[in-house]
């Protein structure tokens, strides 16, 4: 297994990305998170997760289904992220997360946020995650499993039709998203598997 990283700041006054890749002897897991850009302590949001979900896998000694441990995961890092935020300068802090657990053959991926995962074989490049905003959100009727009566977005159009990220760590109550956004790829030798912050990033 290769892996290669670069992190940039962009037009950021900082920056607040943060992401994870193993070391010998750790388990062949990698996460990219986002702190939500604008916001308060974003920088430690991103930290608080990409950390909390590594020390979570790297901590489980059995032989889970690679969907819960990932699922289980995501809600220790979001309870983790949501009790920082309730420091002082670290309140409303939160961060997209995408991750995932590679295999020989197979990885399995989780998302929330704008945070994306690509696979490319050899002739097509694939995004396989699917982002938790607002253009998700109207392209389903304006329904999710989970809002079905009002748009979480309409405060935010005079501001952008398309960006409001709807779903993010840090937040309560989302654990029950995260439950449902557990995927796994099969894979071939030669493949490659791409991670990217958020929208426009690449």
């Amino acid at each position: 297994m290769i892996y290669a990283y670069r992190t940039d700041i962009g037009l950021r006054e900082s920056n607040q990305d943060c992401f994870y890749v193993p070391k010998d002897g750790n388990k062949p897991f990698v996460a990219v998170a986002d702190g939500m850009g604008g916001h308060l302590s974003g920088n430690v949001a991103s930290l608080i997760a990409t950390d909390s979900v590594r020390d979570y896998i790297e901590a489980e000694s059995g032989n889970p289904r690679k969907t819960l441990l990932l699922q289980h995961a995501m809600n220790h890092a979001n309870a983790k992220v949501f009790e920082a935020s309730k420091t002082e300068g670290c309140e409303g802090m939160g961060t997209t997360l995408v991750m995932a657990y590679l295999e020989e053959k197979s990885f399995y991926y989780a998302n929330v946020g704008d945070s994306r995962l690509y696979h490319f074989n050899g002739t097509e490049l694939k995004q396989l995650t699917e982002d938790t905003d607002g253009n998700n959100y109207r392209r389903a009727g304006g329904k999710t499993p989970h809002a079905q009566h009002t748009d979480p977005c309409a405060r935010y159009r005079t501001i952008s039709e398309s960006g409001c990220i709807l779903r993010q760590m840090g937040k309560r109550g989302c654990s029950h998203v995260f439950d449902r956004r557990t995927s796994r790829m099969r894979t071939q030798k030669g493949d490659h598997m791409g991670i990217e912050r958020g929208k426009g990033s690449v």
